[in-house]
């Protein structure tokens, strides 16, 4: 009877149901506790792998390529772990972060690499406490260099011609020597060429180099500031005397040997050698006039000439004998216009003009030979201020030039004896 019945029960096709449900109840609870971990490990790997490009870029940002290696790698460090650490489900320790950073140049490369756990709910089923996750995020950037511009400016009066073959051409109708430079200043009509320029909305080519200094100044200001970077300028002008004494305060150049004068207000910046050669100004008239000037007084009310960043300007502008001192970039440039007769007379130093005279390059110019100068200075080597050795030494190779006569020769040389003393 027993055997009867459980036959039947194992015959009897109305149980498989219960049977295949029973059976495959174990593999569907294992496998949607495995799906339902592995997808929220995955969401926590997401949520990870944004915050490792987050800390990368973090480490490479134009603020931040200015700063240290360390620097960059603890913003990297603090933009992950200030949400890796709070994260729910997570295992994770900030000995488990990694942030290399790497320079080349002008080129930065942060590489964010990171290993943690994410808590598993069926641990107990899968026999797994915790999923393992890792990824890793790189991030590069560079840097503009930062610039030092050095302009080389011509601000001589070559510069005052016309920008174009209009604006030289208008100068040449308005002028009555057809000149179409606009570089004469004598507040009067009619050799005001300048200001007549100016009247005639002419474009010098000075006005051009102006503009393009400008625009170069702007330029390079916006973008220092948009990337972070510094920039320095240097301006330098065929101005000898200004370039020369400016380098040597910047540290550009150790020693100035040249034609200048160890006044009172240079001694304020920088130190003076022993003397090497003591002289005065030299007058300058055009051939025409043969008067024989002694004296300033002789050329009351006249309009005159002398050279930029020279001791004569001042002193010349003192004497308020003058209807006006014109203030030229070179002798050269005085010597032209005495050469041309735009220019009365000319003040420069004696030995550079009987030089440029012996050239021959301005044969309607004479030097007055009856002139006694007034304003006698003596030439000197430039030191830096303060530098006590160096001015020892270069004191000490003078004296000795002097005592053999090697100074005396070199003078001689160039016919700069006592003239001007």
């Amino acid at each position: 009877m027993r055997n009867r019945t459980l036959n039947g029960f194992l015959q009897d096709p109305r149980g498989n149901i219960a049977l295949v449900f029973a059976l495959s109840l174990l593999p569907i609870v294992f496998l949607a506790g495995m799906a339902m971990d592995y997808t929220s490990a995955e969401l926590k790997k997401a949520e990870l792998d944004a915050l490792a490009d987050a800390a990368a870029i973090a480490a490479v940002t134009p603020a931040m390529m200015a700063k240290t290696d360390a620097q960059a790698t603890a913003a990297a460090q603090n933009i992950f772990n200030s949400k890796a650490t709070v994260m729910s489900g997570l295992n994770y320790s900030t000995n488990n972060l990694n942030v290399a950073v790497s320079d080349s140049g002008l080129n930065r490369t942060v590489t964010v690499s990171y290993t943690a756990t994410s808590q598993n709910a069926f641990g107990g089923i899968l026999h797994q406490s915790a999923w393992p996750i890792s990824g890793s995020s790189q991030a590069s950037s560079s840097v503009l260099p930062n610039i030092d511009f050095y302009l080389l400016l011509d601000n001589s009066p070559s510069m005052a011609i016309g920008a174009t073959t209009t604006d030289i051409n208008t100068l040449v109708a308005n002028t009555p020597d057809q000149c179409g430079f606009g570089c004469h200043e004598s507040d009067t009509s009619p050799n005001d060429y300048y200001g007549l320029a100016r009247r005639l909305g002419v474009t010098l080519r000075i006005d051009k180099l102006r503009l393009a200094t400008q625009n170069l100044m702007t330029t390079a200001q916006q973008s220092m500031q948009a990337n972070n970077n510094q920039y320095r300028m240097a301006i330098y002008t065929f101005n000898i005397g200004f370039n020369t004494i400016a380098s040597l305060t910047s540290n550009k150049i150790d020693i100035i040997s040249a034609a200048m004068f160890a006044t009172p207000a240079r001694k304020e910046v920088i130190d003076f050698s022993d003397a090497v050669y003591t002289y005065g100004e030299g007058l300058i008239v055009p051939k025409t006039d043969t008067k024989n000037y002694v004296a300033a007084e002789d050329l009351k009310g006249e309009v005159v000439g002398a050279q930029v960043g020279t001791a004569f300007v001042d002193a010349l502008k003192k004497t308020g004998l003058f209807g006006e001192v014109k203030v030229y970039d070179t002798i050269p440039d005085i010597l032209r216009d005495v050469n041309t007769g735009r220019l009365k007379a000319g003040y420069a130093d004696y030995p550079i003009l009987a030089y440029n005279l012996k050239q021959g390059s301005f044969p309607e110019v004479r030097l007055v030979d009856s002139y006694k100068p007034t304003i006698v200075g003596t030439v000197a080597i430039g030191i830096r201020k303060g530098d006590q050795d160096l001015l020892a030494k270069v004191n000490a190779s003078l004296a000795r030039l002097k005592a053999n006569g090697t100074l005396d020769k070199i003078l001689g040389k160039w016919g700069l004896n006592a003239k001007g003393a």
